[in-house]
């Protein structure tokens, strides 16, 4: 199920594949930052780090991907049906790659992420 409007999406999943919900992340990115006017570049670059967190974040069962576009910033938030560890852990290798793309935030009962990013 999708809901929207011009500057918020939000998908709910119920135990969806890893390559769904990769896949439906990117378009709501993608759809958002493109009636944002977003750089194509920019978003073409975002393809890989937002990949990467979805594959270290799917094994915690992921819920639902809220994407909001503002001004000059991105934010990518997944609710999750596990509690996950420390940022630092749950990403990994990925994490260098994530990271130089976004702040990660972890939600305060652990049970969501938010990736920030900006280009302002």
């Amino acid at each position: 199920m999708v809901s929207s409007d011009r500057s918020k999406a939000t998908c709910k999943f119920n135990r969806c594949s890893e390559s769904i919900v990769g896949r439906v992340v990117m378009a709501l990115v993608d759809q958002l930052c493109a009636d944002a006017d977003i750089d194509i570049a920019l978003l073409d670059a975002l393809e890989y780090p937002l990949g990467e967190s979805v594959a270290a974040l799917h094994r915690f069962e992921i819920r639902s991907a809220t994407v909001h576009v503002e001004s000059d910033e991105l934010t990518v938030e997944i609710e999750l049906a596990e509690p996950v560890p420390a940022v630092e852990v749950l990403l990994g290798d990925a994490g260098v790659v994530v990271e130089s793309f976004f702040e990660v935030r972890r939600t305060a009962d652990a049970l969501g992420v938010a990736l920030i990013g900006s280009w302002g």
